[in-house]
């Protein structure tokens, strides 16, 4: 293979729930996927203009960050009273007064407009990649925004687009669920006491060409390493064959971690029964092929912790997946692609719902609404591993001396993102002077930024790993 050339065989992963499971299939050679653009666009993180100190980014609170919450609009609603949020849920109004953040409308549109209402009937909308950004005055946007609103009212492309220029989160709870985690988040999860010392990691590994056993050499154990050379840290690892939903449970019991991660194929079948799909949609597969649900969990092992989830769908799954045109109807993974949009539709995954809504909730979980394929998780010229953006976000950047947010933490994910598409848009100007053996580089490229995009955050985007063990 020369330098990009696309692979023979690609794995994903996702588990269909058959006796060996979705892992890799062939590409097809007509294939011009790549060529189409359809990952959201890269834009610049927005500064303060002016000769004063930057605010430090970390620091949501200062007036030139700010956090701010966006809600479906209602076209039957008068502008002063979606300017007042007359329609938020008392949990989220009290959380909005309280951290006197701003409230924006998402409106669907082409791209999704963002709009906000003003008390004397006005409205102005506004740009992710330009606006202003901060908590005060009428054309500034905060950069953390914590989106309120199911997948089918405010899509995840949207969010996609968002983790571009801003710190984004997504919650959908009613009820007693939202109260709590509304709760627990103005409080400080200062009800809960998970030990930072105590971290644990868990990947299944199912050998050979499986891409498990990539993403425990990638993800699981580098995270593994840093901890373990950490010296303050007592990170319990479990892999191969000990990554079961026992051992995890155990584990989290033990140990009351502040960090869970997570490497494993996340259930996508059977497509024949949606009610079924979506009611594990997304749930981690363990060592013996059996899926985690929340109701295997004491809230007590996970609360107040933050999750990080490598596995297909782990976050949830969308109508159209933006990978299933580079495999026609036929070829394994674009038909599971195919099938889980169909079956499961627009949607956040239930376990994440469920630990986010506990009796004390989780605070915040991380995963994907794609798949993740072996052929960007490694560099294509050196065989090396392309995830130490990880690794810096979950070791150093959450459990530095100055706690960042998730949110914030994630961002070098979604700036990889940015340079992918960058590096796309070079190898499809070389393709459109007629260098058609750019166009795997293209593909490439694009498959690699969408990857990275689709990582989301579940819960709010400013939470951070407690100070203390």
């Amino acid at each position: 293979m020369g330098f990009l050339d696309r692979p023979s065989v690609l794995h994903i992963n996702a588990w269909t729930g058959g006796p060996a499971g979705v892992f890799g299939a062939n590409w097809p050679e007509d294939g011009d996927w790549g060529a189409a653009k359809r990952a959201a666009p890269a834009t610049n993180r927005v500064l303060s203009s002016g000769p004063v100190d930057l605010p430090d980014d970390a620091d949501w609170r200062h007036p030139d960050v700010g956090w701010g919450l966006v809600v479906a609009d209602d076209p039957a609603m008068s502008n002063a009273d979606k300017a007042a949020g007359v329609d938020l849920p008392a949990p989220l109004k009290t959380l909005l007064d309280a951290r006197q953040g701003l409230l924006f409308r998402y409106v669907p549109s082409d791209d999704g407009t963002v709009r906000r209402y003003y008390a004397d009937g006005g409205e102005s909308d506004w740009d992710p990649a330009g606006t202003t950004r901060g908590r005060v005055g009428d054309l500034v946007v905060p950069k953390y925004l914590l989106i309120y609103g199911a997948p089918q009212v405010i899509p995840w492309r949207f969010q996609y687009a968002l983790n571009m220029s801003s710190y984004v989160g997504r919650l959908h709870l009613e009820g007693d669920a939202l109260a709590r985690y509304v709760e627990a988040l103005m409080n400080g999860f200062s009800a809960t006491s998970p030990r930072v010392s105590r971290p644990v990691i868990w990947s299944v590994n199912f050998g050979g060409s499986d891409i498990t056993s990539l993403m425990q050499q990638a993800i699981a154990d580098d995270v593994q390493r840093a901890f373990a050379g950490g010296g303050a840290f007592a990170p319990t690892r479990l892999a191969d064959g000990d990554a079961t939903l026992a051992n995890l449970a155990d584990a989290l019991k033990a140990a009351r971690p502040a960090l869970i991660v997570t490497t494993s194929h996340g259930l996508t079948g059977p497509a024949a029964d949606p009610a079924g799909l979506q009611a594990k949609l997304g749930g981690l597969v363990d060592a013996e092929r059996d899926v985690l649900t929340a109701a295997l969990l004491q809230p007590e092992s996970f609360a107040g912790a933050i999750w990080y989830a490598h596995a297909c769908c782990s976050a949830g799954s969308d109508r159209t997946s933006q990978f299933e045109a580079l495999f026609k109807p036929g070829n394994d993974i674009g038909d599971t692609l195919r099938a889980v949009a169909a079956a499961a539709g627009d949607m956040i995954a239930p376990l994440p719902q469920a630990l986010l809504g506990a009796d004390p909730p989780l605070r915040a979980f991380v995963g994907h609404v794609e798949p993740t394929f072996d052929w960007t998780l490694r560099d294509p010229r050196t065989g090396q591993v392309l995830t130490s953006a990880l690794r810096e976000c979950l070791y150093t950047r959450l459990h530095q001396s100055k706690r960042q947010p998730i949110g914030y933490a994630l961002a070098r994910i979604y700036d990889e993102a940015g340079t992918m598409l960058t590096l796309y848009n070079q190898a499809m100007a070389r393709v459109n002077k007629g260098d058609f053996n750019a166009l795997d580089a293209a593909t490439y490229r694009q498959v690699a930024a969408l990857d990275r995009q689709s990582l989301v955050i579940l819960g709010d985007p400013t939470v951070t790993i407690p100070d203390g063990d």
